[in-house]
């Protein structure tokens, strides 16, 4: 009988080590991407267990903004944030992610300093989670969920609709920008949370900084 019990418990311990860990709490920033021209962070997340976590930028020992919501389980979600000035008492910003918009504790992952330009200081601090429904600091025109950031070391001419006789009088500075799709000979091309979506030629697009395909 004993014998019988010994065997039944080392099966039991056999089942249980097979089995998968469960997905513990956790995040991770995979990329940090600042776009001078349109003044905006760009901050791509990937979490672990299914549940709530939260973008916060802090500046010299204080919240400023946080934009998050509910995620499933090894998703990636982006969060862009208007960038806003930040102070001098200490260099550049805490970028931190969380399950809660308010404290650091608990503490997934986090980049801190991010420093970046100071030409957006007459900008206001906002932040919006890309084609998400989860709670954000509002964005009139969020970064669309499967966009890419692509480089466009030479700048680009801004058109309205993709043809050549669209121009829209402008053009991109040199940079990196949210490409949301490819249409044709073009690119429609994400700038900022309170401003409309333009198109480039496809020519001006370089290589992907993230990983992804434009829908």
């Amino acid at each position: 009988m004993r014998k019988l019990f010994v065997i039944a418990l080392l099966a039991l311990m056999s089942l249980l080590l097979a089995l998968p860990a469960a997905a513990a709490p956790g995040a991770t920033i995979d990329s940090v991407v600042f776009n001078e021209a349109a003044c905006t962070i760009t901050v791509t997340v990937t979490v672990e267990d299914a549940g709530p976590y939260f973008v916060q930028i802090w500046d010299d020992g204080s919240r400023v903004v946080s934009a998050g919501g509910d995620f499933t389980a090894g998703e990636t979600f982006v969060v862009v944030f208007n960038a806003g000035p930040y102070g001098d008492a200490a260099a550049g910003i805490g970028i931190y992610v969380s399950d809660n918009a308010t404290s650091t504790s608990p503490l997934f992952d986090g980049v801190d300093p991010y420093e970046y330009s100071d030409e957006c200081d007459g900008s206001e601090w906002t932040g919006t989670v890309g084609g998400s429904t989860g709670a954000t600091d509002g964005c009139a025109n969020p970064v669309p969920r499967g966009s890419v950031v692509h480089d466009m070391a030479g700048g680009a001419q801004a058109f309205f609709e993709p043809r050549a006789d669209a121009y829209a009088g402008f053009d991109l500075n040199p940079g990196t920008y949210y490409v949301v799709r490819i249409e044709g000979d073009f690119a429609r091309v994400w700038l900022a949370c309170q401003g409309s979506q333009f198109y480039v030629p496809i020519a001006s697009v370089g290589a992907v900084v993230n990983a992804g395909i434009p829908n």
